[in-house]
């Protein structure tokens, strides 16, 4: 938002910008500002639009514009009445995200073009906090199901259900299981019931350490070994690891008296170790998928933003230059014509962020019928392009992690027939062929040659190409000139049953 600011008021002549960003609620919050002034002179400007008076009176304004010489609660510490303020609403979806706040100097004035060029950056600019929003969201979302189901809480209740039975079946006085936490896995303590003794690792750190550094079961009573703690005549501790690995943790039975173990006890511990080494290692293995899922869409998405948004706004940069250099020399002509194609820039880039972030919307929870057919009905309504959908009404279940990939692949492949292909019909079918699932998007455009594809293009069809891989789909594009194209995915159907 501070770069943003900058630009705009190096465009504009403004001497100073704030914003104040609006809450879900329409409240004000801590503003932003930017401006040639004093270190000092800024912060108590800052204090001035933070506040209480001036957000209650901003928050009910309708004119928003000041005049020279008008009162106006915006003016306070560097700037007075002698700058005109031009007050500019930043709106995603009927809301009101934030106000952009422009102090513009006596000689300095706003016509029409530039007005029309600000209002689509404030486009721009809605967007990114829509997005920023939708991410918050999204984490917190994220957190609240974590601490409802999280891999700590899952993984203890697993193993305190398993130490709890063990318990019960050996007939022993009082169990421990311990997990020394590796990497994302967190150490645990558990304490079965029974004894009011406190058992912990420290009472019994020296046969601990023994089993740990041996990975091997150990035996002891009180008669013959005084590392017992008070209160316990007999123990047995079972290392918790996988074949070949090393020692994750332990689990120990205790009774009061003396008595030796019998070999069915010890068998039934040893199971029981084992049974845990291989909870705690699947939810390693568990974490380890989810964290890279995570990375992989992450560096997707990087890419995709960089290959796109971030082009347009280097554009954009370029062209702002350009529209300072013509400004300077009062050279309007081509001032014009440059507002006019940073115009059009932001429109396109503006339908793209839009369609990106409602793209995001469409999950596979509902079905593949009903996001297919949204994804087609928004494609429709964003470029007039009519469209046919045919599914095969007896198809096989698909798990939703592999739609979730062919949501993906229709998306992209829409938005290059929107940028590119000049069509006028669109044909998506989805069926069985065989043993494999067939997935067609066909468009009657322009189609291309190969060596023809747009170099922004290739990486769509990229993206595209790693998701069917991910599904371990084949992937296809057939085109030629003048003759459409089609986007074709044949992804085996690994729940059908071939029969022996």
């Amino acid at each position: 938002m501070q770069s943003l600011l900058s630009l705009i008021g190096g465009l504009v002549g403004a001497s100073g910008l704030s914003y104040i960003p609006l809450d879900e609620w329409g409240q004000p919050l801590a503003s932003v500002v930017s401006g040639d002034v004093p270190p000092e002179i800024m912060e108590r400007w800052m204090r001035h639009l933070d506040s209480t008076e001036v957000k209650e009176i901003c928050k009910n304004c309708q004119v928003l514009q000041a005049p020279h010489g008008a009162v106006c609660p915006l003016a306070g510490g560097p700037f007075d009445d002698s700058s005109e303020i031009a007050c500019l609403p930043l709106r995603r979806n009927g809301q009101v995200l934030g106000m952009l706040n422009l102090y513009l100097p006596k000689p300095v004035k706003m016509d029409a073009d530039m007005r029309q060029f600000l209002e689509s950056l404030l486009k721009e600019m809605a967007l990114a906090v829509d997005t920023i929003r939708l991410r918050n969201q999204e984490l917190v979302t994220l957190r609240q199901l974590q601490m409802v189901r999280g891999p700590k809480m899952d993984l203890t209740t697993l193993l305190t259900n398993l130490l709890m039975d063990t318990q019960q079946a050996l007939e022993v006085d009082c169990a421990l299981l311990s997990i020394r936490g590796t990497g994302k896995i967190p150490s645990l303590m558990i304490q079965g019931k029974g004894l009011s003794i406190q058992l912990d690792e420290a009472s019994f750190q020296g046969v601990l350490d023994e089993v740990y550094k041996t990975g091997q079961l150990l035996a002891q009573s009180a008669s013959g070994s005084s590392m017992l703690p008070l209160g316990l005549g007999s123990i047995l501790i079972a290392p918790i690891c996988q074949t070949e690995g090393p020692t994750l943790g332990v689990i120990l039975v205790a009774n009061q008296n003396p008595v030796p173990f019998y070999p069915r006890q010890i068998r039934v511990l040893e199971t029981v170790a084992a049974q845990a080494a291989q909870l705690v290692e699947n939810e390693r293995l568990l974490l380890d998928l989810e964290y890279k899922a995570v990375i992989e869409e992450r560096t997707r998405l990087a890419r995709e933003i960089h290959d796109g948004l971030a082009q347009t706004l280097a554009f954009l940069k370029m062209q702002v230059s350009q529209m300072q250099n013509y400004l300077a020399r009062e050279d309007l002509p081509r001032l014009r014509d440059v507002l006019r194609t940073s115009h059009r820039t932001l429109s396109d880039a503006y339908l793209d962020a839009r369609q990106a972030i409602d793209n995001l919307r469409i999950t596979p929870q509902s079905g593949v019928s009903h996001w297919l057919q949204q994804s087609l009905e928004d494609f429709q309504g964003a470029t007039n392009i009519h469209f046919q959908l045919s599914i095969q009404p007896d198809l096989v279940e698909i798990p939703q992690e592999i739609q979730a990939q062919l949501i993906r692949v229709v998306q992209e492949a829409l938005s290059n027939i929107r940028k590119h292909a000049h069509a006028s019909n669109v044909y998506v079918s989805l069926h069985n062929w065989q043993s494999d699932l067939i997935l067609e998007i066909t468009d009657d455009g322009s189609g291309f040659s190969p060596e023809d594809v747009p170099y922004i293009s290739q990486y769509g069809l990229r993206g595209m190409r790693e998701r069917a891989e991910l599904i371990g789909a084949d992937f296809q594009i057939i085109s030629q000139p003048n003759q459409g194209t089609t986007v074709r995915l044949q992804l085996p159907n690994p729940l059908e049953e071939t029969p022996v």
